[in-house]
């Protein structure tokens, strides 16, 4: 493949990230309308799941048809992928702060780095490594700004944002995996659908129809489930279709915190220090790094 067909899948690995950075702000919006971080899991993988098969059915309805051994593989994806790193991202939040998850959260790349080259003999190269070390270093700056007082120490804390960062890394060589034997169409409905079967463990959807109904909060949630979810993952896992490297697609994604930071400024007036926009600019860095690397080898 050339090097403008995988321009085209790293662009769409980009795109979904921004599409993910602006998740945060959705779920912030859902919090304050009275939703627990449990039952917005349970909405955001159901609304997700009609978004995807309504899509399936209008462009692709024999992507419906999978066999068991598909609905299975398919249904580890669901579980591991969005229902433990949904929940495992939760349990860190709620132990530590929002902060730590994320920083935890991205060190996806790092396992991402390791895992794909034993499974897909992807090379490490010296731009790759410095450009994983460069992203998680500039996301630590951007959720931090650099004050160690905003991260929380709570080891049971610390081991699920651990956790949901497996899971995060996972989902990526899992996706790349799946797409060589099945359609985007096919993994994405099954997978939400699993995902919120499984939700259904820990969460209660039913809780907000016994709020009063606010139509500002339904229109968060929808948007929660179309933008960074059906949206976003429809993107990301059409960029993996490129056969494009999994270690270079985690550490393109990881704009999503950039996206996230300028957006809770600009629409809750957080907090935009000097080190937190070196943060951002040491994740746009190691995209342009990558490109570089992709340009030699």
């Amino acid at each position: 493949m050339n090097t403008s067909e995988k321009g085209k899948g790293y662009s769409l690995v980009a795109l979904a990230g921004i599409m993910w950075g602006t998740g945060f702000l959705y779920i912030q919006f859902v919090l304050n309308g009275g939703l627990s971080p449990q039952e917005i899991v349970s909405w955001k993988m159901l609304i997700g799941f009609i978004f995807m098969l309504l899509y399936t059915i209008r462009i692709n309805p024999n992507a419906l048809k999978v066999d068991k051994r598909g609905l299975l593989l398919i249904g580890i994806l669901g579980l591991i992928c969005h229902t433990f790193y949904n929940l495992f991202m939760n349990l860190s939040v709620e132990r530590t702060t929002i902060a730590t998850t994320v920083a935890l959260l991205y060190t996806a790349p790092f396992f991402v780095l390791i895992i794909s080259r034993v499974l897909f003999r992807e090379k490490f190269t010296t731009l790759k490594v410095i450009a994983v070390i460069i992203a998680v270093s500039g996301v630590y700056f951007t959720v931090t700004g650099g004050k160690l007082d905003q991260l929380a120490y709570d080891m049971t804390g610390i081991l699920f944002g651990l956790g949901a960062g497996f899971a995060y890394g996972v989902m990526n060589l899992y996706s790349k995996y799946l797409l060589m034997r099945y359609s985007q169409q096919t993994i994405l409905t099954y997978a939400f659908g699993f995902a919120f079967l499984f939700s259904l463990t820990f969460s209660d959807p039913t809780a907000i129809f016994r709020l009063d109904f606010d139509p500002w909060l339904w229109l968060n949630l929808i948007l929660l489930g179309l933008v960074p979810t059906a949206l976003s993952y429809g993107f990301f896992t059409a960029g993996l279709s490129y056969n494009i490297e999994s270690s270079k697609a985690a550490v393109v994604a990881t704009i999503e915190v950039p996206v996230s930071v300028l957006g809770s400024f600009l629409i809750f007036s957080e907090p935009l220090n000097t080190i937190k926009l070196l943060g951002i600019a040491m994740v746009l860095f190691s995209v342009f790094l990558l490109r570089m690397d992709s340009r030699t080898v």
